[in-house]
């Protein structure tokens, strides 16, 4: 019998938060949980050409074999680029002194 092991998926959006904790067998890909478990229907808005993921905050394939206590963090999408959002809010700091 294959080794268990727990694994959490957590995705914050705008619009809804899931963070769902799983107990899977030790040599599935972050691809086969998914499908296992039917994520991209079950979270809203999830979109594997979108969304990008990663594991405590690092890049990873959709190939990535899960290890025990790994955290899966679904991305969204950048709207704007963080260093002209880092401009404007100085801009706005500096208009109101």
């Amino acid at each position: 019998m294959k080794n268990k092991i727990k694994i959490e998926v957590i995705y914050l959006s705008k619009k809804i938060k899931y963070h769902k904790q799983f107990t899977i067998t030790n040599d599935l890909t972050v691809e086969e949980l998914f499908n296992q478990f039917d994520l991209i229907n079950t979270i809203p808005f999830f979109s594997k050409k979108k969304n990008k993921i990663g594991i405590f905050g690092n890049m990873i394939p959709y190939n990535y074999i899960l290890k025990d206590k790994d955290r899966i963090e679904i991305y969204e999408p950048i709207s704007i680029d963080p260093k002209t959002m880092r401009k404007r809010i100085a801009n706005t700091k500096k208009k109101n002194k």
